[in-house]
């Protein structure tokens, strides 16, 4: 029972070693903690192999070549010998700690000072002191025909202590890090993330303890405690550094880091379920289930990277582009927008009209922020240009030098709205040979603009509109009207959307107006008759743009439209979609018609309220 289940987690620890390491790389490449935490994973996973092979060893053949030693540097000459012990005498697990120390440096705030860099080059020259001496000598430890199950099967050389000493002393070293690199965070979430790598960084110092009792002490402690110990710590320690590298990027990876485990966990099962088939046909021999596993996990890790490289070879480029912009969307998919899926989409909608650059806006109240762009070097952050060029209803073409350097050649502005609320703007220049965008391809950009502002309103979480209404509690003692020229087109529509919840719209600032006290006919009134009051109002604002003229009965005609749009989705709570197939309009076009129509409430109820 034990070697099964000693087996079993080995062979689980060093796949989800192996695939974690893959996996963090992948995700940021050009980021050096991301290498570094992905070596020291991939070190735990050769200390799983040593287990591995050490409990199933492989078959020794009659007379094994010279170059077999080349490709197994880490084991001992006499590795094939007949006592399988031998294979735990090889890959050392002492690269890995240093390889996290120097990891756990670069967390830290501020430059790499002389005693921060004297730690990380005495880290790595202890770290291949430890290779040397385990490959070639039994100064730190020795195997005996024992049983591998067991720790007592490694006989602690002179230098065994030093070794366990250098490793509980960098992981202290870690461990402070850690800390000051938790005290030192802004967010809580990057202060979650450091509170598990300290977490993480402590279990993992419980190995050094239990290989002394073991070992030391000569008594009978499983090698899998220590197995469970380092699966628990990488597991931690691969997930935290994934999420914190990709939060730093300005992105999550919840989903996506479930969906790639699973989809390699079925991909290893089925490899698995089948040679476990072929070796019950013909008894190949068990440690091939090892290689299994390697091909099986970094096959699956490596395919999209070797796809976007084979794209070059067989694709044009705006074709790459496409394919390249489509399969970095189904990463991010389901996790909240970050500014690298903003310029995926915006490369996608400039190349899909051609332009000669584009630049993605985000607007905070009277801020400017350039989050974007294509193909221009304009750098991104605070943007110098008044709020006031980029505010427009709907799609605003506009002439050459129309808008302040370096934005004169823009010739096309497309607002990007959530609700009635301007967040950002498209800025497209001219496209390639030719002077303006034709019709054709400005209507090719209204979906992907309105979907732009949805991966846009995503991205800025800071405008929840609802955070502030829905906690507002008011009593009728110390209720004050608010002013009509304080009124918002997104207050509106808050109040649309909850036409038919009167304790809400009682606790509105709208209830105190003069034109809601109008249709109030009772002197003593509760937060409830204020709140059917104003939707009186509302329902009679909604009425006033009805036209005058009667309908048609097949396709109502534009003038219709905006009345009908707000009727029809608040009045009469009719779904989005069954409004879009009344009308035969697009979405873009029915969400610029309603917030126009919403915008027409507003100033209605702020003229209303003037003449009360």
């Amino acid at each position: 029972m034990l070697l099964e289940v000693t087996k079993f987690l080995n062979f689980l620890g060093m796949g989800i070693a192996l695939w974690l390491g893959l996996y963090v790389l992948s995700n940021s490449p050009k980021n050096i903690l991301s290498w570094l935490t992905s070596l020291s994973l991939w070190s735990l996973a050769g200390y799983f192999l040593n287990i591995l092979l050490a409990l199933a060893p492989p078959p020794i053949p009659a007379n094994s070549p010279e170059w077999l030693q080349i490709l197994l540097p880490f084991w001992k000459a006499n590795f094939l010998s007949d006592n399988p012990t031998v294979w735990l005498q090889g890959w050392s697990v002492m690269p890995a700690i240093m390889l996290w120390h120097h990891a756990t440096v670069l967390f830290r705030p501020g430059k790499l000072n002389i005693w921060r860099a004297f730690r990380i080059v005495a880290g790595y020259l202890v770290a291949f002191g430890a290779i040397y001496l385990q490959t070639n000598s039994a100064l730190i430890a020795s195997t005996r025909g024992g049983d591998p199950l067991y720790l007592t099967s490694l006989i602690p050389g002179p230098y065994y202590y030093a070794s366990i000493f250098f490793l509980l002393l960098f992981t202290i070293f870690s461990i402070v890090n850690l800390v000051r690199s938790a005290r030192a965070a802004k967010t809580n979430f990057y202060k979650n993330r450091f509170k598990a790598l300290i977490l993480a960084t402590i279990v993992s110092g419980l190995a050094g303890p239990i290989g002394i009792i073991g070992s030391g002490f000569g008594l009978n402690i499983p090698i899998v405690a220590i197995t469970i110990v380092l699966s628990l710590t990488m597991i931690q320690i691969g997930y935290s550094v994934a999420s914190y590298s990709a939060m730093s990027d300005g992105r999550t990876i919840q989903r996506d880091f479930f969906f790639s485990i699973i989809s390699v966990s079925v991909l290893v099962i089925l490899y698995s379920s089948i040679v476990s088939v072929i070796d019950r046909l013909f008894e190949i021999p068990s440690f091939i289930y090892v290689f299994v596993v390697f091909l099986a996990i970094i096959s699956h890790s490596l395919t999209d990277t070797a796809r976007k490289k084979m794209d070059a070879y067989f694709f044009k480029q705006e074709i790459q582009q496409v394919r390249k912009s489509l399969q970095d969307i189904t990463r991010v998919a389901g996790e909240p927008i970050a500014s690298e899926a903003l310029n995926l989409a915006l490369d996608a909608i400039c190349t899909s009209v051609k332009a000669t650059y584009g630049i993605l806006l985000e607007i905070k109240g009277k801020k400017v922020y350039l989050q974007g762009k294509h193909k221009t070097d304009l750098p991104l952050g605070k943007f110098n240009i008044a709020v006031k060029h980029f505010l427009t209803d709907d799609l605003l073409p506009v002439e050459l030098n129309h808008l302040p350097s370096p934005l004169e050649n823009i010739i096309l502005i497309l607002p990007m709205y959530q609700e009635s609320n301007q967040i950002g703007a498209l800025l497209l220049a001219k496209p390639k040979n030719s002077a303006q965008f034709s019709d054709e391809d400005i209507e090719r950009l209204l979906f992907p603009a309105d979907r732009l502002s949805d991966l846009m309103w995503s991205y800025q979480k800071e405008l929840e509109y609802f955070s502030q209404l829905e906690n507002l509690t008011y009593s009728n003692a110390n209720r004050t009207s608010p002013s009509s020229e304080n009124i918002k087109a997104n207050q509106v529509e808050k109040a649309l959307r909850r036409l038919y919840d009167f304790a809400y719209l009682g606790n509105h600032p709208f209830s105190n107006f003069n034109i809601v006290d109008q249709q109030i006919k009772d002197s003593k009134v509760t937060h409830v008759e204020r709140g059917k009051a104003l939707n009186l109002v509302l329902v009679m604002l909604i009425e006033k743009l009805k036209p005058e003229s009667e309908p048609t009965k097949d396709i109502l005609p534009r003038e219709w439209h905006a009345y009908y749009v707000l009727h029809a989705a608040y009045v009469n709570e009719i779904q989005n979609r069954d409004i879009m197939s009344k009308l035969y309009i697009s979405e873009g076009t029915f969400n610029r018609t309603r917030r126009a129509a919403i915008r027409s409430i507003t100033q209605m109820l702020i003229e209303l309220e003037n003449l009360s």
